[in-house]
């Protein structure tokens, strides 16, 4: 990743790599209400190429360009197992399928953690921004909004839109963990 004279980000890899550009006058200029954040993730080098409206949402002047796991180290500890596997599945059938699934989005509603340890709800909404020649994702657009002024429950809630997605078998294999925790009552 080489960020350019002109306001651009560079994602270029080996010759097998599709070169991306990210136009960062787009993401400045690009409008959010006080309630909104942009995050521009880059998976290829585990980094945070570009962040926006950060402190108006969660408080923090912005996040380490090597958090990028931000939304797991800052999440409700009672939603965390659950997020990571969302998050982790997700990414995993997204590259099974490389090329196929440039469209998909992971919508997730959870609790995140403000920097004065409140917590609120925020809705997050992730793209694929770019991939490899293969069709593997290299980056990725987060824009996270807080709903706590509407959704006030402490569950999560999450969908996620794929080609060649199952999403009932997807929901079983997430919650595969917990499928035991339950007894069965007695008739």
């Amino acid at each position: 990743m080489k960020k350019s004279n002109n306001n651009a980000i560079n994602y270029s890899g080996s010759k097998k790599d599709r070169d991306m550009t990210v136009d960062l006058n787009y993401l400045n200029n690009y409008p959010l209400n006080q309630k909104e954040c942009i995050y521009l993730i880059d998976l290829e080098h585990d980094t945070i190429a570009f962040q926006k409206g950060v402190q108006n949402v969660l408080g923090y002047d912005g996040h380490d360009e090597g958090q990028t796991n931000f939304l797991s180290m800052y999440c409700h500890p009672d939603d965390h197992e659950l997020v990571e596997n969302i998050i982790n599945a997700t990414l995993r059938f997204s590259n099974r399928y490389p090329g196929k699934n440039v469209k998909s989005k992971l919508f997730i509603t959870l609790r995140l953690r403000k920097k004065d340890d409140s917590y609120t709800k925020i809705f997050c909404k992730f793209s694929v921004n770019s991939t490899d020649q293969r069709g593997r994702i290299k980056s990725i657009l987060a824009m996270l909004t807080d709903v706590s002024f509407m959704d006030t429950d402490e569950v999560v809630k999450w969908t996620f839109e794929a080609s060649n997605l199952n999403l009932e078998k997807f929901r079983k294999k997430i919650y595969r963990p917990y499928h035991d925790f339950f007894t069965q009552r007695e008739p």
